[in-house]
């Protein structure tokens, strides 16, 4: 099963059904710096000839390029993140899934909890959040609505004074791209998904 990895922030968001959209940077970067592009699934090459496999960056009626994007509507996912495992005695290592306690909402002290371990090496197994793929896009970073940055999921930075969820969207960007992400304004792969698994 194909996953994404989610911040702490992401997954509680998912979990109180506020999150139902993620950005995912484009890899490899296209024509970043160039305007007027639109992105198509259904174009044909000419008469008798299949539609072009991925997506197409169509700029002034010409294809620039072929892009593929790594999932498709209708994929489901598993989100991964951090997480740790818990034994019933010191430098046990028992892998049971009742034992297994989740970062986002579970940060104190478990007793004997092992290291939390990173959700790249998450297995499927422990994953706790399914969600199924509704609509995929993909646009430029500094693209997104206020809309669209509410289903993003990003409130928690909306409490501080003149904070709108675009702006929030833009720190936690920053948060996991670094600085010069936003200004940089990446294509990214707009992801839509159900509330509830």
């Amino acid at each position: 099963m194909k996953s994404l990895i989610f911040k702490d922030w992401g997954i509680r968001a998912m979990l109180a059904g506020r999150k139902t959209m993620t950005r995912r940077l484009m890899k490899p970067q296209t024509h970043i710096g160039i305007d007027n592009i639109e992105w198509r699934t259904d174009i044909v090459i000419g008469m008798n000839e299949p539609e072009i496999p991925g997506w197409a960056m169509m700029r002034n009626g010409i294809i620039e390029g072929i892009a593929e994007c790594p999932f498709d509507v209708g994929d489901v996912f598993c989100a991964k993140e951090i997480y740790a495992l818990l034994c019933d005695e010191p430098y046990g290592n028992m892998k049971d899934k009742d034992k297994i306690v989740y970062r986002a909402t579970e940060p104190h002290n478990h007793g004997c909890l092992l290291k939390w371990e990173s959700p790249m090496f998450m297995p499927e197994k422990y994953a706790r959040i399914f969600r199924k793929i509704t609509n995929i896009k993909a646009e430029r970073l500094q693209d997104i609505s206020e809309e669209d940055a509410q289903e993003e999921g990003v409130e928690f930075y909306c409490d501080l004074v003149g904070i709108t969820h675009r702006d929030a969207f833009m720190m936690c960007m920053i948060d996991i791209y670094g600085l010069t992400v936003w200004d940089a304004n990446p294509w990214v792969w707009v992801y839509e998904f159900e509330k509830e698994g």
